[in-house]
């Protein structure tokens, strides 16, 4: 692809191989439209939505003024015209020309959900191999430094949330098939994007007593027993309560 776009843990562009240095401040109602664009899907969406997302406090008029300027620049700063098609007042990122993380993320997920359906063990394996590849891509939130942005909000949830839904999926896969060490991993993947998850805390406890790591096992209840004070203002379950008091009585 002439064009790539980065966007989950950070914003970048490069173009035919090379990064461009993006000035945010000079840039940055471009960049915005460009943002915006992605958050929408990217393809087929409304001029009026992305106007009133840019300029929510002009009327329309000028904000449609605003994005026929703004967006003869964008087309400029990304070197090719045909990046971005216009046709019966709706705006599409070509993606004959533009990739996307967010795309790719999404893509590979779909697939990896689709062999994974189909519950054989050669389909699974394949299907968490795919879901370590779009894994890979998940470098963060959703453009992370638009957060006060409300048409971010969806798109930065639902990837989020299926990244979490991915990993827990193949830790849970291989808790349940005899390999704890791999699924240690996975539940430290998930607590890096959701700390406040209990539950990933506990099957981290179970795995690490399963191998026989009982001192790590009480320091992840530790870890559990704080976080959740300091970010909820509540104590751990009774369910993680109950694996603790039986890691507790077990020989060390």
């Amino acid at each position: 692809m002439e064009i790539k776009i980065y966007s989950l843990g950070r914003f970048s562009i490069v173009i035919k191989g090379n990064p461009i240095r993006l000035n945010l401040k000079a840039q940055s109602k471009p960049l915005l439209v460009l943002k915006a664009l992605i958050a929408y899907g990217g393809r087929d969406v409304k001029k009026e939505k992305i106007s009133d997302a840019i300029w929510p406090d002009v009327d329309g008029d000028m904000a449609n003024r605003s994005l026929t300027t703004t967006l003869h620049r964008l087309r400029k700063m990304l070197e090719i015209d045909e990046a971005i098609t216009l046709s019966g007042g709706t705006m599409t990122l070509n993606s004959d020309i533009c990739w996307v993380d967010v795309w790719e993320f999404e893509r590979l997920s779909t697939e990896s959900d689709n062999m994974w359906n189909h519950s054989k063990d050669e389909n699974i394996l394949g299907s968490i191999k795919i879901i370590l590849q779009a894994a890979s891509l998940y470098k963060g939130p959703f453009l992370p430094e638009e957060t006060e942005q409300p048409w971010t909000i969806f798109l930065r949830e639902r990837l989020r949330n299926r990244y979490l839904r991915a990993i827990g999926k193949i830790g849970h896969y291989y808790e349940k098939s005899g390999m704890p060490e791999k699924a240690v991993e996975c539940f430290h993947r998930s607590l890096e994007t959701d700390l406040l998850d209990e539950e990933c805390y506990r099957r981290l406890m179970a795995c690490y007593f399963r191998i026989g790591r009982r001192s790590k096992a009480l320091a992840v209840y530790n870890s559990c027993k704080r976080v959740l004070y300091e970010g909820l203002g509540i104590e751990p379950s009774r369910e993680t309560e109950i694996l603790r008091r039986s890691i507790l009585m077990s020989e060390p």
